[in-house]
């Protein structure tokens, strides 16, 4: 997209997904829809391998669509919209979801002792960066790229791979000095992540140490009810308040830009978001993005 390269790190998300919070009618490019589909079935095969089944059974279900869609270009009169799937339907409980969803973030944190890598790997997606890097720009070339860590899943799901590539990435920035390093989260973390006591950095200092330097976080509302409703957090009780405390640490405790996101819906209160997303800290005006019905 422009001078920017999407790198999504997962499929999975803790609330409805951000794509999915755009509308039934949301659509995205063929070449992102591709990548995105293929983030699932490399997160399927690791669960697949994971609970120890036979590899060689595993059947990637998005690959012959993925491989149709690398065959469309810009004048495809009709741009696709990422299919639903149970794992990233919020309104889906059925034990296979839940289970999915622990055993992936199983597999996130403890992969290493797991003796098995997560895919798509950190060494997978720098690969894909550099290809990005050497084709747009030469080493000491001034003109702006940017990293955007984004997907359709929820990249804080990830965060020591987040960090580590982050980290990696803002070397880069030695050959590439216009390299600029965005995030787009819901700033939901899970709750193995959750607020390190005893004076240590917050999540967001840490994002900003590992050389990220913009983060666009998803407040949708001022108002809890309607966040629950529209976002289905398979969090806390008190997710509203968590990203509430999140864009607050990342506006106040950081040197982070830092803009939220909302969708323009109907019962939405513009005014009112835009007043509690300056009451966290945060200088830029909410970004508004369309609801496609």
């Amino acid at each position: 997209m422009g001078n920017s390269l999407y790198v999504p790190l997962t499929s999975f998300g803790n609330t409805v997904t951000l794509p999915a919070s755009r509308g039934p009618n949301f659509t995205l490019p063929c070449h992102v829809v591709a990548s995105l589909c293929r983030v699932r079935d490399a997160e399927q095969e690791s669960l697949w391998q994971f609970r120890q089944q036979d590899a060689t059974a595993f059947r990637p279900q998005w690959k012959p669509w993925c491989s149709w869609l690398d065959l469309q270009d810009a004048s495809f009169p009709l741009p696709p919209k990422l299919p639903a799937t149970k794992a990233n339907d919020a309104n889906n409980r059925d034990q296979k979801t839940r289970d999915d969803l622990t055993d992936i973030l199983d597999l996130y944190q403890n992969h290493e002792t797991h003796g098995m890598p997560c895919h798509p790997t950190v060494p997978e997606l720098l690969s894909e960066v550099d290809a990005f890097l050497n084709g747009s720009s030469s080493p000491g070339d001034a003109s702006p790229c940017s990293i955007v860590i984004a997907g359709e899943g929820e990249p804080l799901l990830r965060l020591p791979a987040l960090l580590e590539l982050l980290s990696t990435l803002h070397d880069k920035k030695k050959m590439h000095p216009a390299l600029s390093l965005r995030l787009t989260t819901n700033g939901l973390l899970p709750s193995c992540y959750h607020q390190p006591e005893n004076n240590t950095p917050s999540i967001p200092q840490q994002l900003d140490e590992a050389g990220l330097d913009s983060i666009s976080i998803a407040l949708q509302t001022h108002d809890t009810h309607q966040y629950d409703e529209w976002m289905q957090p398979k969090t806390t009780m008190a997710a509203h308040h968590d990203v509430c405390q999140f864009i607050q640490a990342a506006a106040t405790q950081t040197g982070l830009q830092v803009e939220t996101t909302a969708v323009e819906r109907a019962t939405v209160d513009r005014e009112a978001t835009e007043a509690c997303s300056q009451s966290l800290g945060v200088d830029a005006p909410v970004r508004w993005r369309s609801y496609i019905p």
